[in-house]
């Protein structure tokens, strides 16, 4: 019996080694991949786990709430290291080269964009690149005010952009916004979407861009999200969040609110959600 005893510790002991090592193995290749973020925090070994920085910029005179977001914490974790264009100079005298170095653009709060800029946003995204674009952001040209819309014009972004707010002509039609306390919805094609991960329907007040219309001329686009102007049923409901992709890799995610307006932490998180899912990162 005692030998029978003893047998069985010595097995337990060869087979626990095994898959000691396999979980060990398991756990670095997570955390190499991104899948175990907090692996980065842990002293000594932390930078060995760190996700390479993601670079952002934000072009446009963006709200002071959008800013600050990336001063939380979990964007620090993220490694997330933020660069905004916001004076019209810097707005207006964008080149592909300078996008170039980019994970990811943010256009939020200018309605107007110079040829040259919407030209760079335009070879930015032909090479795959990433893109959020908040309400009515570089809709207009500077120097023609009968321009409208990212598919209005020479350079036409609108291939990359998966809604339209002006129409569909030549003609410039009112953009137009309405303050909403309601909540945003969840559509129900989305509730997996990793932009989501952790967050449900949840309240929002601010403005919403309401003449938004689903751009069907491109790749079809995926609404994530409706903005409901109220939380009981039947209230009326827009346009909230919209996504759009290129078989080649390229991703644009539309915001129809200003998701730097909300200082609720859920419209961090959120944020922080989209900018790794367009990076390809576990949130």
């Amino acid at each position: 019996m005692k030998g029978q005893v003893e047998s069985g510790k010595s097995g337990w002991k060869e087979n626990a080694l095994p898959i000691a090592i396999v979980l060990i193995l398991a756990i670095i290749i997570l955390g190499r991949a991104g899948y175990l973020p907090f692996l980065g925090n842990i002293p000594l070994i932390g930078s060995w786990f760190k996700v390479g920085t993601i670079k952002v910029v934000v072009i446009g005179q963006a709200s002071d709430g959008l800013i600050s977001k990336f001063n939380d914490f979990q964007f620090k974790r993220a490694n997330i290291e933020l660069q905004v264009f916001s004076r019209p100079e810097e707005i207006n005298d964008l080149s592909s080269q300078a996008l170039s170095q980019f994970d990811v653009v943010i256009l939020d709060g200018t309605a107007y964009c110079s040829r040259e800029t919407r030209q760079a946003l335009l070879n930015y995204m032909q090479i795959n690149g990433k893109m959020i674009v908040i309400g009515d952001a570089c809709t207009k040209l500077v120097g023609d005010p009968n321009v409208c819309g990212w598919s209005i014009g020479l350079v036409n972004l609108g291939d990359y952009v998966p809604v339209k707010v002006c129409g569909t002509t030549h003609v410039r039609t009112p953009v137009s916004t309405t303050e909403v306390n309601g909540q945003i919805t969840v559509s129900g094609i989305a509730f997996d979407h990793p932009i989501f991960q952790s967050l449900k329907n949840f309240g929002f007040s601010g403005q919403v861009w309401t003449n938004v219309e689903i751009n069907n001329d491109g790749p079809a686009p995926d609404i994530l999200a409706w903005v409901d102007q109220g939380t009981s049923p039947g209230t009326q409901s827009n346009v909230g969040i919209v996504e759009s992709q290129g078989t080649l890799g390229w991703k644009t995610i539309y915001f129809a609110y200003d998701i730097g307006a909300d200082p609720v932490p859920t419209s961090s998180t959120l944020l922080l959600n989209t900018i790794l899912y367009l990076k390809n990162v576990k949130a």
